[in-house]
């Protein structure tokens, strides 16, 4: 077997190993109960939100806590188009916020994996989508961070079709929505469907 071959092979063992390793901490049932608790506290505070600020629709949610708490997932719906720069903006104003609100919660700073929290561990999706539940034919269908990248993925007839449209690194598409006007349709208030 080649030098190539044994290294991919200790750093796939490494990798599903590592979260084996990691420090388990003796938590009680009540501790526990105390943990999920606090998770869905934060993820209904943050869905509230997004649907007041931007009429994103919590779609899934959830979190990692074999030991104590290494990541929060909520997904979102969206019921309109997004090009990648509104795609791009809401991604990271969500993920940001989020973070915040996660940081903010005293109660669930023992239980973190890492305190404060980073949009490593925050993970934020949205679809956007017709709605009818079909995607755009144009635009972006699906926006997420994951690895420490942005990635975007645009309209598509096969629906396993997983390759990206774009990738950019977290922090490079943090500073392009930082300084650049803002893409996001502002949310109309209740009386104003009602004006011509």
């Amino acid at each position: 077997m080649g030098k190539i071959a044994k290294i991919v092979i200790i750093a796939c063992v490494l990798c599903i190993t590592r979260e084996a390793m990691s420090e388990r901490r003796d938590y009680t049932k009540e501790e526990y109960a105390l943990m999920e608790k606090y998770v869905y506290q934060l993820i209904d505070i943050f869905s509230v939100e997004m649907r007041n600020q931007y009429n994103c629709l919590s779609s899934g949610s959830g979190a990692s806590m074999p030991h104590d708490i290494q990541k929060i997932t909520v997904d979102f719906i969206l019921y309109q188009p997004a090009t990648i720069e509104k795609a791009r903006e809401l991604e990271i104003k969500a993920t940001e916020r989020f973070v915040e609100i996660i940081n903010a919660h005293e109660g669930i700073r023992p239980y973190l994996r890492d305190y404060p929290w980073d949009h490593k561990r925050a993970d934020v999706m949205i679809s956007f989508r017709q709605e009818n539940g079909d995607n755009y034919p144009d635009g972006i269908r699906l926006v997420l961070q994951a690895k420490d990248q942005v990635v975007y993925f645009g309209p598509s007839q096969d629906p396993s079709d997983i390759d990206p449209l774009k990738k950019e690194s977290y922090e490079e598409a943090k500073a392009l929505v930082l300084f650049s006007t803002s893409h996001l349709d502002p949310k109309k208030k209740w009386w104003q469907f009602w004006m011509f």
